[in-house]
Order: structure tokens, then sequence, then C-alpha cells
């Protein structure tokens, strides 16, 4: 890929595919999550290093309540995990956390709600990368609308077979 990091504000990752990558491999959905957990660190620690302000994750779109009621509540209980692990690391690395979507979903269990909470008051005063994470989206089958819908230019990007899209820009605090 390109090396574009100097005029890099804003990433846009959406987190799909880890439940059959695991799959194709021969394993338990819930080992693609684990996964993802690792690659979403690995992108934390890459947007810190290469001074990226932005990261937004879409990480749990109104499809995944479609998944089997085991699949979602091991989703809910390793979201709340990682919250439970991983938050002081990433507020002493200056991670800043925005939750965002309909937090009032009566689905999301009111631990997971309460921890989305302290998480942001713990790290509200952190500048070193802001990560918004979207709950409950519906996913944008039309990516590049989702740049022009936003105001944000961006740049489209195959990787390995892979499409990936870029946002440039810069948010609002």
């Amino acid at each position: 890929m390109k090396d574009n990091t100097k005029e890099l504000n804003h990433l846009a990752v959406i987190m799909d595919g880890n439940g059959r990558w695991a799959t194709e491999k021969g394993l338990d959905r819930t080992n693609g999550h684990a996964a993802g957990e690792h690659s979403l660190s690995r992108t934390i620690d890459w947007s810190i290093k290469n001074k990226i302000l932005w990261l937004t994750v879409y990480a749990f779109s109104t499809e995944n309540w479609l998944r089997s009621i085991e699949e979602v509540e091991y989703l809910m209980f390793f979201n709340r995990d990682i919250l439970l692990r991983r938050r002081e690391e990433f507020n002493e690395k200056g991670v800043r956390f925005r939750f965002l979507g309909n937090l009032e979903d009566n689905k999301i269990p009111e631990e997971n709600k309460c921890l989305m909470i302290e998480t942001e008051e713990l790290t509200k005063s952190n500048n070193i990368l802001n990560l918004l994470s979207y709950l409950l989206i519906i996913v944008l089958l039309a990516l590049p609308q989702m740049g022009q819908a936003t105001g944000f230019p961006f740049r489209e990007y195959f990787v390995n077979g892979r499409f990936f899209i870029l946002f440039f820009g810069m948010l609002a605090n």
C-alpha cells in the first residue's frame, strides 16, 4: 500500500470477516473474533506510531443481531472483557474512547453500557488518538458513498485482493 501517512488524519476500519476467516481455517468463529482483537490492537498501535488522530472502528452492525444467540452473547461478553482487560493499557497510550450508535438499545447488556460510559470518562482528556467505536450501525455496501456522505476525502485501495478505503480528514473535537 502506498504510504500516505503524512496526510492521513482519519482512518476508518470495518471489522468484518473475522468469523469467516476462522471458519476457513477450520476454527470456531470465536477464534476469529479473538484474532480481530489482536488486529485492532495492532491498528491502534500503528495509528499512534504514525500520528493518526482519528481511528473509527465499525465494530458491531445491526446484521450481527441475526447471528446465533450464542455468538451474539459471546460478542457482548468479549467486548466487555476487552474493555476490562485493555482500557488501562490504551488509556496509558493516550487513546480517547468514544462510543457511537444506538447505545440505548436494550439488547446491549447494562454492564457493557456502564463500562463504555466509564471508559469514555476515564479517557476523555487523552489526545494522542481518538478511537470512535460505532455500535449498531447499518453496514453500507456502497463504501465510497460513506466518504461522500461524511465529507471526508477518501482513497480506495486493494491490498492482497481485499478492498480498503482510507478516509483523510479531521473531525471536530
